[in-house]
């Protein structure tokens, strides 16, 4: 969509209204796959892949490990075009080192489900089986995706006489198992409504100023997107510079989310391991690997044939700040 006139700027805002919606991890995949380098990586790979589908499980093997895109804490690459509610995004486990484990054994008799026996049941499971044979799920239900570690017997999708125990060995930091069980409520529709929180509110906002730079717009069209066209107009004449800054933090975080801060959110806010970031360790685009370190990467919007989360689509007065 081509916004024609600069009073349609206050309308752009209410288009991230669903990213209220958005897990950590999904807002992770959100800055990655602008990543212009992530999406010349993502569209070159020739990985072998196999995949089958039995009953409701979709079932994917990796050949082998494959190690571009694991440069940018990723199994295989999924389509940069959609949404992680739209794509299989797989997160390794060293750069989302929190993720839930289950473990699956034979059912007592009797034996009530619990939460995850019954969100195994209920969503939609992609089964991914990677290269070092290492089994993870990837659970969609009532709006959202929860990534998961397997062992344990054979995974049947909706088997019945299976029970599905959070493993203790994930259940490595304070408040872990109270945030498993949360995330099943969550799959099933049993948690309340999710609420717009400090976190959510400046990682919408990064996104939608990283949005509106590469589409062209200037600090002042960026800030008519967050605040009315009299309070813009005010800041600007007066002299201040506050609102201009604002702007530029705002895209600078996006910009940071995007070129391998993302690693911070699926690591739970710890900085990332030396030499993990693909700005220091990613690969040549025909997959070869390089101890060079990168210019810094440049991103485009992603594709029109795509679906972003919210985009802003391709705006007029390309004016830069």
């Amino acid at each position: 969509m081509q916004i024609r006139h600069i009073k349609s700027f206050s309308d752009i805002l209410q288009r991230y209204d669903d990213t209220i919606n958005l897990s950590t991890s999904d807002w992770a995949w959100e800055f990655l796959r602008r990543n212009h380098r992530f999406q010349s990586n993502a569209r070159s790979d020739t990985s072998a892949i196999s995949g089958d589908l039995t009953g409701d499980a979709q079932h994917v093997r990796l050949a082998r490990r494959n190690r571009l895109a694991e440069t940018w804490g990723l199994l295989t690459f999924p389509d940069v075009n959609l949404p992680a509610s739209r794509t299989n995004v797989f997160w390794s486990d060293r750069a989302c080192p929190g993720k839930v484990a289950l473990f699956g054994r034979e059912r007592a008799t009797d034996e009530p489900d619990g939460l995850f026996d019954l969100a195994v049941q209920q969503c939609k499971v992609t089964h991914l089986t990677d290269g070092s044979g290492q089994a993870h799920l990837l659970l969609r239900g009532s709006g959202c995706v929860l990534q998961v570690r397997y062992r344990g017997l054979s995974f049947r999708s909706g088997a019945t006489e299976t029970k599905f125990d959070v493993s203790l060995s994930s259940v490595h930091r304070a408040g872990a198992e109270t945030r498993a069980l949360a995330q099943a409520r969550r799959l099933l529709g049993e948690a309340s409504a999710p609420v717009w929180t400090r976190r959510h509110v400046l990682l919408r906002n990064a996104l939608v100023a990283l949005e509106a730079h590469e589409s062209g717009l200037c600090y002042r069209q960026t800030a008519m997107i967050f605040y009315s066209e009299a309070r813009v107009s005010e800041a600007w004449n007066s002299g201040s510079t506050a609102m201009k800054a604002e702007m530029a933090r705002r895209l600078a975080k996006g910009r940071h989310l995007r070129d391998g801060g993302y690693f911070e959110l699926l690591s739970s806010g710890r900085a990332r391991r030396p030499g993990f970031s693909p700005a220091h360790t990613a690969g040549h685009v025909d997959g070869s690997s390089a101890n060079r370190t990168f210019p810094p990467a440049r991103s485009v919007r992603v594709a029109a044939t795509g679906e972003p989360a919210a985009g802003i689509g391709d705006l007029t007065n390309r004016t830069r700040p």
